[in-house]
């Protein structure tokens, strides 16, 4: 069942790649966060929409991305960083470590795990400045990163479309890699 399941959803698993270690770490970071949110006077988050997820000033106070911390006075360069491994609930991260297994993981294997770390840290630094110029919400999450690969992916497809036998195969890829 397990293989199965493997080749079905992320075939191109290793669990000694880049994208393994970093959902270690994004699962590590989140589980900590709960335990110290649980630790501290303002506990879990309270909003019924999420399940099990620190409160928001814990999220602050471990990085998250809120842009007055970002501009001003105290400057914090690690919140460009810290929101690519912080999320707000469990379901949060369970669907951001499924992308990641996904996608992420059929990048690394066609490109090597060094140009998958510099995209994803490129692009994930990329997607925190640009919502932090859009808007001065908190905010947490992957998901730049994995936009950032997909959109690298994209790129992969575009440039070697000659590699498919036939355009219809080449469509669906790009078409499917666009959708999920």
């Amino acid at each position: 069942l397990c293989d199965t399941l493997k080749n079905s959803f992320c075939p191109y698993f290793q669990p000694t790649s880049f994208i393994t270690l970093i959902c270690i770490l994004d699962t590590l970071v989140f589980f900590f966060t709960i335990f110290y949110s649980w630790l501290s006077p303002q506990g879990l988050n309270k909003d019924p929409y999420v399940f099990l997820g620190p409160s928001n000033e814990v999220l602050l106070s471990f990085g998250a991305k809120y842009t007055p911390y970002m501009k001003f006075s105290p400057f914090q360069p690690y919140r460009w960083i810290m929101p690519l491994f912080l999320h707000t609930s469990l379901i949060h991260l369970l669907f951001n470590l499924l992308a990641l297994i996904m996608f992420c993981g059929m990048f690394e294997e066609i490109y090597s795990q060094y140009r998958t770390c510099f995209v994803f840290f490129i692009s994930g630094i990329g997607g925190i400045l640009t919502s932090s110029l859009l808007n001065s919400n908190m905010s947490v999450g992957v998901s730049g990163a994995v936009c950032g690969i997909c959109g690298a992916y994209i790129g992969w497809l575009i440039v070697n479309w000659e590699r498919f036998e036939n355009e219809r195969m080449a469509y669906m890829c790009i078409f499917c890699s666009y959708v999920f």
